[in-house]
């Protein structure tokens, strides 16, 4: 099953921006960034979905400008105790897909993000969530600091 991505105006994205609490820079105009939403309301649209999400928080205390810091995966945090959303009334969350690295960075709703995984690793129904996601080969210039550690943990993998 593959995710029906609708097209997006930057704006859809760039109209949320006070909700996007990691380092970013807004600098869509000098990228090829492009936006596009979906609804995933289908376990197996969820599985294709979080399978590249990785989270702006760090595997063993580390942070950002901690060299060779490890991102969690989605699903790696699932399985650890986190604390719950503020609100499950609007499911919405903003990712960054970087298109060469095959990377997903979630910059807000993380927490949700996380509930809709524990539920879909419990074998439970999944609750739908609108993503608005901005995506292009460059995104790890707009969203630097915690694009550093994925690209060079990319590199070294290879």
């Amino acid at each position: 099953m593959s995710i029906a991505w609708r097209p997006a105006l930057n704006n859809a994205f760039l109209s949320r921006a006070h909700d996007i609490t990691v380092g970013w820079t807004r600098d869509f105009a000098s990228t090829d960034t492009q936006v596009r939403t979906t609804v995933i309301a289908k376990r197996e649209e969820w599985a294709e979905f979080a399978k590249d999400c990785y989270l702006p928080w760090y595997k063993q205390g580390g942070n950002w400008d901690v060299l060779w810091s490890q991102n969690y995966t989605l699903s790696e945090r699932a399985r650890e105790r986190f604390p719950p959303p503020r609100s499950t009334r609007e499911m919405t969350a903003m990712t960054a897909y970087h298109t060469l690295l095959g990377k997903r960075l979630v910059v807000d709703g993380v927490k949700r993000s996380l509930t809709v995984e524990r539920a879909y690793q419990h074998n439970k129904a999944i609750t739908p969530i609108t993503i608005i996601e901005c995506f292009g080969t460059q995104v790890h210039a707009i969203f630097m600091p915690d694009y550093l550690n994925l690209v060079a943990n990319y590199r070294n993998s290879r």
